[in-house]
Formats: C-alpha cells, sequence, structure tokens
C-alpha cells in the first residue's frame, strides 16, 4: 500500500518540482486531465509531469479512461495505469472474481 497524489491534473512546473519530495508512492491524473488528453498543451503539461513522476520512482495513474484512443495516449505518455468505463463498467462485487480472471485487465492478463 502507498499513499497516491490524487487529481494532479496538469500541474504547473513549480508543483511538478515538490511530486518527488513528498513521500508518495504513485501520483493519478484525475478525470478533467485525462479527458483533455489530446489537447497538445495537456498532453505536453502531462508529458512533463509523468517525467518528473517516473525519475521520481512513482507509478503514474489516470482516472476516467473511456475510450480506445485515450488509453493508448496515455499509455504512449508513460502512464502505468487506470481505471474507467474503458476497462470495465461497474459491476456487482459478486462479479469481481469473474471479472479479474477473465478480463484483459485482471488477473488473466
Amino acid at each position: 500500500m502507498c499513499l497516491v497524489v490524487d487529481e494532479v491534473g496538469s500541474v504547473a512546473a513549480t508543483s511538478r518540482a515538490a511530486i518527488g519530495r513528498i513521500g508518495a508512492g504513485a501520483i493519478k491524473f484525475g478525470r478533467s486531465a485525462v479527458s483533455r488528453v489530446g489537447e497538445p498543451a495537456v498532453a505536453d503539461a502531462m508529458r512533463a509531469t509523468i517525467a518528473t513522476a517516473k525519475g521520481s520512482g512513482l507509478l503514474v495513474l489516470a482516472q476516467g479512461i473511456e475510450d480506445r484512443a485515450t488509453y493508448d495516449a496515455l499509455r504512449a505518455l508513460g502512464c502505468d495505469g487506470g481505471l474507467g468505463y474503458f476497462m470495465s463498467r461497474p459491476r456487482p462485487p459478486v462479479d469481481l472474481a469473474t471479472w479479474l480472471v477473465g478480463s484483459p485487465w485482471g488477473l488473466g492478463r
């Protein structure tokens, strides 16, 4: 278990410098940044934040991955993982074990 800095968005350069010093194990981009990953300025800011995080040994996660294009863009920027409807819609707890084994995102991959 590790501390995750949530909703980092495309943070400013001064905030990026602090990411590696706070003792977290991961950062997570929120839905608002993820939904705009196709915009060049947002992608550039995310790329810089990801480089800083990775340089500090942090995992990089994303929330709100709704489609293949967004997933592919985030992977190309260096995101390690994420969550969103592209991976799975909400499901009842009773279906979790089946999903974990059968999903390309679960344990069966």
